[in-house]
């Protein structure tokens, strides 16, 4: 069994992210732009709430299957309800460099996550709740989201899929 969790400071960075844009609301509203400030403040309220769930969740993957948990919540997926895919961003041409070299995605058969979306975003645009991935390789010191040793995790994921194959993806389209 493995259990992993982002660090706490991802989610005070989060909070942190969201002030300005709470301060840039109240401006519009003294400024009497009342809608800008209505649509600024529920826009921003809105994605640091997803973003605080996204990063405040652990995981816990075992022979079973893997387990997502948030508070007192919890949702079971078997392994054979999972999709298991490795993304490489290294080789990547992207506006920005996400911080960490690669993730492993777990993707039910609902989702569809698209190989040039960063897995934390997809997190919180679309799936806060059901989507997991942890993170490899990070570049640069940051808070750590899910954060994993890449060989050790593969290695682990591999024996409790039964031999099955991590699918690799790289940079580049088929």
């Amino acid at each position: 069994m493995m259990t992993v969790k982002s660090e706490r400071s991802a989610i005070v960075l989060g909070i942190l992210c969201y002030l300005p844009f709470l301060y840039l609301a109240w401006l519009f509203f003294r400024i009497n732009a009342i809608a800008v400030a209505i649509v600024t403040a529920v826009a921003t309220t809105f994605l640091c709430f997803r973003y605080v769930i996204a990063v405040s969740r652990a995981f816990r993957f075992d022979a079973d299957g893997l387990t997502i948990r948030l508070l007192r919540f919890s949702r079971h997926y078997r392994w054979d309800e999972i999709t298991v895919r490795q993304e490489s961003f290294a080789d990547r041409i992207t506006v920005s460099k996400p911080q960490y070299a690669g993730s492993v995605c777990f993707l039910t058969r609902k989702m569809h996550k698209p190989r040039a979306l960063n897995p934390l975003i997809y997190c919180i645009l679309l799936h806060p709740l059901g989507f997991a991935f942890v993170n490899y390789d990070w570049r640069y010191r940051a808070p750590e989201i899910y954060p994993v040793k890449r060989e050790e995790f593969l290695q682990k994921c591999r024996a409790w899929q039964n031999g099955t194959p991590v699918a690799e993806q790289g940079g580049k389209d088929d």
